[in-house]
């Protein structure tokens, strides 16, 4: 009986203790730290407030892509980060906590190359994808893809680098999409995974399917823009 009446407690432990993770998890996500480096210095209220009304809205509707929202009664001013920035941010957070499965709780894995977020390590892979608030030095011929956001130019600054030449650079209201885009097809060409976790796995593969000039991406068009 002891034994039986141990085990509904064990459970119940169990499910307090992952609780706990989720909000501590989400709690870091909705302050800016979870990945962090991404995001420069903003009041962690405003990023939570920001998030929301992004999420609420139907398409992301007041997305500005070097602009943000209201803060405190004033217009956004350019101490506050970007919705360009803020969409990076939980892009990488996305990739780093699939299905926003805080605590590690997923046991997906998938064959692919590794994601680094934010940094770089000194000795890198042979092959990787990154997520980076800089344009990188030159990388080895192996780097699968790279994602770059300049956070150091006056506008939000893209960079995609592939096999350790820049591919793409954008800075427009369209930049943050199309670049992601490119990264996922890419991955997609590769083995269909990025930071051993299937885009199947990540629920982004529709996000690739109505789209379909960008499997002409790699052949020199690029979303109609030129042919």
């Amino acid at each position: 009986q002891a034994r039986t009446a141990q085990q509904p407690a064990s459970a119940e432990a169990a499910a307090a203790l992952r609780a706990v993770e989720i909000y501590k998890g989400a709690a870091s996500l909705l302050a800016g730290s979870a990945p962090a480096g991404l995001l420069p210095p903003a009041p962690a209220s405003y990023l939570a407030i920001r998030i929301r009304q992004l999420a609420d809205s139907t398409c992301m509707q007041p997305f500005t892509w070097n602009g943000g929202g209201e803060w405190q009664g004033r217009s956004w001013t350019a101490d506050l980060p970007t919705d360009a920035a803020v969409l990076f941010y939980l892009i990488a957070a996305f990739l780093q906590t699939p299905r926003w499965e805080f605590g590690g709780a997923t046991q997906h894995t998938a064959a692919g190359a590794p994601l680094f977020v934010a940094t770089l390590p000194a000795r890198q892979p042979e092959h990787f994808y990154a997520l980076l608030p800089f344009r990188p030095p030159a990388l080895a011929k192996g780097a699968n893809a790279v994602l770059a956001l300049e956070l150091g130019t006056r506008e939000p600054h893209f960079t995609l680098v592939m096999d350790g030449e820049p591919l793409l650079t954008d800075s427009s209201q369209t930049a943050p999409f199309t670049t992601l885009l490119l990264l996922l097809h890419i991955a997609n060409k590769d083995t269909g995974a990025i930071g051993g976790r299937s885009l199947e796995y990540l629920r982004l593969n529709p996000v690739l399917r109505p789209a379909g000039r960008v499997r002409d991406l790699l052949q020199g068009r690029w979303f109609g823009m030129w042919s």
